[in-house]
């Protein structure tokens, strides 16, 4: 047995509350971050430069203790080694202080706190009324800072980066903390708002299935928030005109089923009317139709003998001659002339003459077939049309016709009729009235050879 095909499942998107939620969530994550890049790259700009401020003033309070008499010596002083490394070790911010010689025209290294450097040092152009008091801040990897001593004596200072660092350190701390509670502040308010957003929809997507049911008053009467109320407005304003549409339709349906019962019965009456009518009509019609096969009838047919007339005959030859030329048959036709029928009127007076007419055609309307007819063609002569008969058998047929009409009197105390036939056949070689015209030749001949015979033509 086949198993049913499953329903297509729905597809839908995503809900307006979880919408809500995560464009809220994005939002506040944006902001967030951006923020805390913001106030981290600031402040690390601004602990670069107040660590640049403090290098310089140190820089500038380490030239003021150093003693000028002893940097006025060709060789540095023990004391002033001295005096550099416990700066430096006293100082947090400094790592390392060199005192460079210029006097031979290049840099070297005269006193240091620690390791020599050994890689050349830029020297920005030293103003020498002011070489006591101008700091110069050297470009590198480490904060370095350059004052003029003497003429020839350069102070060099490396910072430590270490507490920088650690203030950098702290401060992305502090940052990541700030950023997941933002994110969580953020989740929380997109949450809330996600979930009065979905509360809103449930109320209005009730009011909408209210509506749908045909319930168009309100259950509710809690106040929209002043973002739906023209929503709310246009919501109760449209089931308002729906209530009135509902009611103006079951008016029109009362009205329409009260027009309706009131149409049915003009229909069932006129219906009735229309049945008294057209029974009234067929009945004329067919008295009509009788009285027109009637009149057709008696304008084709002979009313002595009761054979078809001239006319009748016509166009009954017309048909069969249409019929072969369409499907290429034949048909023959037989001319009968009663013998000295002028002698039996005479004779014997005009009633025994209608009386042997009409003898006459009732013979030949039984010698008959199917398809077969015969018509009182003129005053005593009759026509026969035998359709499909071959000519040898027409022959045959006319005076078989011949011999049983002589062989005896037709009526009681009348006389022994003979009749002359005249044959011709039909093919659609020729033309109907010269087909006739043969077969009235024949007949001719036949009178002319003494009657009482068939002639072919």
């Amino acid at each position: 047995m086949r198993a049913s095909p499953a329903a297509p499942t729905r597809s839908y998107k995503q809900s307006v509350g979880r919408r809500l939620f995560y464009t809220h969530l994005w939002v506040g994550l944006a902001l967030a971050l951006a923020v805390a890049l913001y106030f981290y790259f600031a402040a690390e700009q601004a602990l670069g430069s107040a660590y640049d401020d403090r290098l310089i003033e140190a820089t500038r309070a380490l030239g003021l203790v150093l003693d000028q008499e002893q940097l006025k010596q060709t060789r540095a002083p023990p004391a002033l080694q001295q005096q550099l490394v416990g700066l430096t070790s006293r100082h947090r911010l400094l790592s390392e202080a060199v005192i460079y010689d210029r006097s031979y025209g290049s840099l070297r290294v005269w006193a240091s706190s620690g390791t020599t450097p050994t890689e050349a040092i830029p020297l920005p152009p030293i103003d020498e009324a002011e070489m006591r008091e101008k700091v110069y801040k050297l470009d590198g990897e480490l904060p370095r800072a350059l004052m003029a001593l003497s003429a020839d004596r350069l102070l060099l200072v490396r910072a430590d980066l270490h507490e920088l660092d650690d203030y950098l350190l702290q401060l992305r701390r502090n940052g990541a903390v700030a950023f997941i509670v933002a994110v969580l502040l953020s989740a929380l308010m997109a949450s809330v708002l996600a979930r009065d957003a979905r509360r809103i929809l449930k109320r209005f997507a009730l009011r909408c299935q209210q509506i749908a049911e045909g319930r168009y008053q309100s259950e509710d009467d809690t106040p929209p928030l002043a973002e739906f109320a023209e929503f709310a407005d246009s919501l109760e304003a449209m089931a308002g005109r729906l209530a009135r549409t509902d009611a103006e339709r079951s008016s029109a349906l009362a009205q329409a089923e009260t027009a309706s019962a009131k149409l049915e019965d003009n229909v069932r009456e006129r219906t009735a009317e229309l049945d008294r009518l057209n029974v009234l009509l067929r009945k004329e019609i067919e008295q009509r139709c009788q009285l027109e096969a009637v009149l057709a009838e008696a304008a084709a047919t002979d009313p002595l003998t009761r054979l078809l007339n001239r006319r009748g005959m016509l166009e009954l030859l017309e048909q069969l001659a249409e019929r072969t030329h369409r499907q290429r048959r034949h048909f023959c036709v037989a001319i009968a002339d009663i013998d000295h029928f002028k002698r039996i009127n005479d004779t014997h007076g005009h009633a025994m003459g209608d009386g042997v007419l009409a003898a006459v055609a009732e013979r030949l309307r039984t010698d008959l077939k199917a398809n077969e007819e015969a018509a009182r063609w003129g005053g005593e002569e009759f026509l026969l049309v035998w359709p499909d008969l071959p000519l040898a058998d027409a022959e045959r047929r006319a005076d078989s016709l011949r011999q049983g009409l002589s062989s005896q009197a037709l009526l009681n105390d009348g006389p022994v009729i003979t009749l002359s036939f005249g044959l011709a056949e039909y093919s659609g070689l020729d033309t109907l009235d010269a087909c006739l015209v043969r077969a009235d030749r024949a007949l001719y001949r036949a009178k002319e050879a003494g009657r009482n015979r068939v002639m072919v033509n």
